[in-house]
């Protein structure tokens, strides 16, 4: 069991090595840039996320198999957009040259780039938690004003029969 489990790790080495060696330079930084922008983040909404429910929270605090299909769940969302990223290079291409990908990836390894990495995370989080309540009630408005509507298109409908 022990010689099964080592030789699938090596393979899965030795595939993961194989395929980051096919990346040209443009798919590496469109890569780079997922992971440091939309994947960690990504991640950090969904584990936010389920430490905000307390029936998961509590199951996964309480169950170590529900605490590993989370973790496998976050590591799946992780490899989908690695799936993914040469999709990601085509749109990244479809807005920018393969220089100004370098350019945002050099930005993004400046020292201001970096604390804007560090800080995106917890600013896109309070602009989240201030804006979630303002766009409820939106929302509340809006489908009384559209049950209104519904009534008042039903009434017409009615006078015509």
């Amino acid at each position: 069991m022990k010689k099964l489990i080592l030789l699938s790790l090596v393979s899965i080495a030795t595939i993961t090595y194989a395929h980051d060696q096919e990346l040209s330079p443009v798919e590496s930084n469109v890569q780079w840039i997922i992971d440091q922008t939309f994947t960690n983040s990504v991640v950090a909404n969904l584990k936010k996320i389920m430490a905000s429910q307390p029936d998961l929270a509590m199951q996964m605090a309480t169950d170590p198999r529900a605490k590993q299909l989370a973790e496998r769940f976050l590591d799946q969302t992780v490899q989908l957009f690695r799936m993914h990223f040469k999709d990601f290079t085509t749109i990244y291409l479809d807005h920018f040259t393969e220089e100004e990908i370098q350019e945002i990836v050099n930005y993004y390894k400046s020292s201001l780039g970096k604390k804007m990495l560090d800080s995106m995370g917890p600013m896109m989080l309070r602009v989240s938690e201030l804006m979630q309540p303002k766009i409820a009630l939106l929302s509340t408005q809006f489908e009384s004003e559209l049950a209104k509507l519904d009534i008042t298109i039903e009434e017409s409908y009615n006078e015509y029969e």
